[in-house]
């Protein structure tokens, strides 16, 4: 196993049978080779997946992954992976933007993009698992190290070494006796409700909505459809009783502060509605950046390999950063607008228990007694 790791050292290509290894290369799950305890891989490297892993972007940026633009270095890995034709095709050209997971590209067009990508760095390894159109590269790469995983025996007369990987598992079957079946059946049952709305959608509702609102919808919205909606439900019926009754009261003990409390009862419709105006507009605002969030930590889980292998970890960590704050920026406006309207009807409310206090002050003596006084007070300050 020893000589596996040399041709890392050296300007060969080697073809292997499983594209787990690769995986294994990068740290990405558990070497399924026990005689080896660690890569050491020395120079930049590159990596193509089986599947391709495109961002959402433009085509420019996918291809770039971070690095800076070099105009000469850029056309010719266009060239040679044959997306000059593509291009061409596309409205805008390199800087066409591209939906989440590639969705208006074809599987060629994602492929080449991804081999683009590859290419573009000009990295000492490179490590192709099992892309269908490698010989657009392969001819460009002559000088570097390959590691190709493949099942195809077409590459393997050009390989200095050839490794066949099998009666191996990948994985290890894990059991927890603590989780109960009954307990698992009635998981399953609420997921299978969901996935039933989401199987049942037309195919145009996929194409047009992104990863990030399908996750948002079905956590964050689904929360508060089941546990805000009803409490704030229930605040807001008890509190407009509550407000009915002691106006009431109040009519009924002391008629005169109806002249101040009715005045503010229209004040009060004014503010609700202007600050119903406002709040629509924040609640989806406050709901879109979250898309956003869970949109782009959808697409790096997916491309922890290729993130790692381009070390552009940091980069993504920025980036996670910037959305959190853009999402934190909404619900802060939304916080300082649910206070602005909280200070206005305690000032409501402080100015008709001040007019009440007038009224029972400039009043004849004996007109209240003390518990009517004490009742006053109580529904007042209620």
């Amino acid at each position: 196993m020893k000589d596996l790791w040399t041709v890392f050292y050296g300007a060969q290509s080697c073809s292997v049978d499983n594209g787990e290894l690769c995986h294994a290369d990068f740290g990405s799950m558990e070497d399924p080779f026990s005689c080896i305890n660690q890569v050491q891989i020395d120079g930049t490297t590159a990596y193509v997946s089986q599947s391709a892993w495109i961002q959402t972007g433009t085509i420019r940026e996918n291809i770039l992954f971070g690095s800076p633009l070099d105009n000469q270095r850029y056309q010719q890995t266009l060239e040679k992976c044959s997306l000059l034709k593509d291009l061409k095709l596309l409205p805008y050209g390199d800087l066409t933007e591209i939906g989440e997971r590639g969705v208006n590209l074809s599987g060629g067009q994602k492929q080449r993009i991804q081999l683009a990508r590859a290419l573009y760095h000009d990295a000492d390894v490179y490590l192709l698992d099992d892309p269908f159109s490698a010989e657009y590269i392969m001819g460009a790469l002559s000088g570097k190290t390959i590691l190709l995983v493949t099942h195809q025996v077409d590459f393997l007369p050009a390989s200095d070494m050839v490794l066949i990987l099998q009666y191996s598992w990948m994985a290890t079957n894990i059991e927890n006796p603590e989780v109960s079946t009954l307990r698992l059946i009635s998981v399953y049952l609420l997921i299978g409700f969901l996935l039933h709305s989401l199987f049942c959608a037309p195919m145009s509702f996929y194409d047009s909505t992104s990863l990030g609102r399908l996750l948002s919808r079905v956590s964050s919205d689904l929360s508060i459809v089941d546990l805000d909606v009803p409490f704030y439900l229930f605040f807001a019926v008890a509190a407009t009783t509550n407000f009915y009754s002691n106006l009431t009261v109040l009519g009924v003990v002391t008629w005169q502060v109806l002249f101040v409390s009715i005045p503010m009862v229209y004040v009060a419709i004014f503010l609700q509605r202007y600050y119903f105006a406002s709040a629509k507009e924040l609640m989806r605002i406050n709901g879109t950046p979250k898309s956003f969030v869970a949109n782009h930590l959808a697409e790096s889980i997916a491309g922890a390999v290729t993130i790692r292998v381009f070390k552009e970890e940091e980069r993504f960590f920025m980036i996670t950063f910037e959305l959190i704050d853009v999402n934190a920026s909404p619900f802060f406006h939304n916080f300082a607008a649910n206070e602005w309207l909280i200070q206005r009807p305690e000032i409501i409310s402080a100015t008709v228990l001040a007019s009440s206090a007038l009224c029972m002050v400039l009043l004849p003596p004996g007109t209240f007694s003390s518990g009517t006084l004490s009742t006053h007070n109580i529904l007042g300050i209620g």
